[in-house]
């Protein structure tokens, strides 16, 4: 099991380790990722080695193309979902008039079960139009997408 005291026990032994770490621990080496000389393991893998500061302890990344395209299905699954719920929202308020208070509280509630698409949308609900109006980050969406 990963722990700080294992991996101490490791380090106080002058052992070699290979440890799982978390992905958000990636925003360390956002540039050793984008850098070019990755080591093509076989097709579809690359690893790339980048010593920890200190020095230490050398970090191994490693990408998958497969991972990146399971990664990319499930943003875009996340970001359908959030569409489609902003557009039963939008329907919902062209059909009857309803409270801004609500309306933010169904548009609220979007994100929280879609989280990692969450970021590409900007929702602004404006009480005087009947109705919403939301924004994706690169591209526009609202009422037409």
């Amino acid at each position: 099991m990963v722990s700080e005291e294992n991996v101490r026990f490791l380090k106080e032994a002058k052992r070699r380790y290979i440890v799982g770490t978390p992905k958000g621990m990636l925003k360390r080496f956002e540039g050793e990722l984008r850098a070019k000389d990755w080591n093509q393991v076989r097709e579809g893998l690359q690893v790339r080695s980048c010593p920890a500061p200190g020095g230490e302890e050398v970090f191994l990344l490693c990408r998958s193309a497969q991972r990146k395209e399971k990664e990319q299905a499930m943003h875009e699954r996340f970001e359908k979902r959030i569409a489609e719920g902003l557009e039963k929202i939008v329907a919902s308020c062209a059909k009857r008039k309803q409270l801004p208070a609500a309306v933010g509280q169904r548009v609220g509630r979007l994100p929280g079960k879609n989280s990692r698409a969450a970021g590409a949308f900007e929702v602004k609900i404006d009480p005087d139009t009947d109705g919403l109006e939301k924004n994706r980050s690169l591209a526009g969406v609202g009422t037409t997408q």
